[in-house]
């Protein structure tokens, strides 16, 4: 499909014979936003509302919606979601909410949907499966967008959903990249909001440990007390060494609780 004349010509020959198949239209796709995008999703659309019974399931919506979302251009796929409920009235599915969600359409995504009358159907008003939220923190992730994901996040939790500890975690391993003050902002939006798992505390006080940030760590300290963290080896080395190495008498507690728990502590530990 790499050469786009000879796909458009094929296109313009082929769309008055008949309804063409979910796969054939997604190869015809960048041959048309590499000629004309704004028009691309009329001339989908159009296509579909001349054959409206080949395309009645959600399938070729999706298989579409995902091929502008590949070109790079939610926009259009929302545009395009759009345009097929106005003509034909066709509805998506969780998968097409997910879809414009990663791509974040949360205003089309929570439109899909409406109106359909089937009892299991329900609107996106801010009820994305947890699924769908996934998807959408990873994107962000990936893309290494700290704020989009945090507030991902933050929109999980409001919605009731559990957020997994490695997104959690991974969500502090990006911001660290970005330095201490944009992990600690991410810390003070999670705090009171969400639970840091234990994995996300080691990694924080690792940190601490390398960066020599005994202030940083006391906060962190007393945030696993404030939680009611249960306890890992993988917290207490870090924080014992950076408060021996402070003598700082919390050391002597950590050290205690250690012991009290059964951890193996080494002679080294503390040097």
């Amino acid at each position: 499909a790499g050469n786009f004349d000879a796909v458009r010509e094929a296109w313009g020959r082929e769309k008055a014979r008949g309804p063409l198949p979910a796969d054939a239209l997604k190869d015809v796709l960048p041959a048309l936003l590499a000629e004309a995008p704004d028009a691309a999703v009329a001339e989908l659309a159009g296509h579909l509302e001349q054959y409206p019974g080949a395309h009645r399931q959600p399938a070729t919506l999706n298989a579409l919606v995902e091929a502008f979302a590949h070109a790079e251009r939610p926009d259009l796929a929302r545009a395009f979601v759009a345009e097929l409920q106005h003509r034909l009235g066709l509805q998506g599915d969780e998968r097409t909410r997910e879809l414009l969600l990663e791509g974040g359409g949360g205003a089309a995504a929570a439109a899909v949907g409406r109106g359909s009358g089937r009892g299991k159907a329900r609107e996106l008003d801010g009820q994305a499966s947890s699924r769908g939220c996934l998807t959408a923190i990873k994107s962000s992730l990936n893309a290494k967008d700290v704020d989009s994901a945090l507030q991902k996040i933050l929109a999980m939790r409001t919605r009731g959903f559990e957020v997994p500890p490695s997104a959690i975690t991974l969500l502090f391993k990006v911001a660290k990249e970005n330095g201490s003050e944009t992990t600690q902002r991410v810390l003070s939006s999670l705090e009171g909001n969400v639970s840091l798992p234990v994995e996300s505390f080691a990694l924080l006080l690792n940190e601490c440990l390398n960066q020599g940030d005994i202030e940083f760590a006391r906060r962190l300290d007393a945030l696993t007390q404030k939680q009611k963290t249960k306890m890992h080896y993988s917290i207490y080395e870090p924080l014992l060494k950076l408060f021996a190495k402070a003598c700082d008498a919390r050391a002597t507690a950590i050290f205690a609780d250690m012991q009290a728990q059964g951890s193996l502590v080494s002679e080294g530990l503390c040097g």
